[in-house]
């Protein structure tokens, strides 16, 4: 991919985030922003995977091994509360 494109999608990443931040701390739009969620991670995923400049195997291992790491972070970390404290998911993740 040429490099005139990564600028692009670093700024729609960044513009992305900053509308979530914003959205979020807005109470009349938190609802809206918070059903945008599953969007958002599934779209920076992709960006993200698509666009690495150097596609090779190793990286997509890393990428599978991060999504496995963080996945059971969380399981383990709803169903016991050790590792960031008491919290749930509700009905939007």
């Amino acid at each position: 991919m040429p490099i005139k494109y990564t600028k692009s999608i670093i700024y729609l990443l960044i513009s992305m985030y900053l509308a979530g931040i914003i959205g979020l701390n807005i109470p009349a739009s938190q609802s809206l922003f918070q059903s945008l969620t599953p969007f958002n991670l599934i779209t920076s995923c992709i960006i993200i995977i698509l666009f690495q400049l150097e596609k090779n195997k190793s990286f997509l291992v890393f990428i599978f091994i991060c999504f496995l790491f963080g996945f059971f972070i969380e399981v383990i970390g709803v169903n016991t509360g050790k590792i960031f404290g008491v919290y749930t998911y509700h009905e939007v993740l």
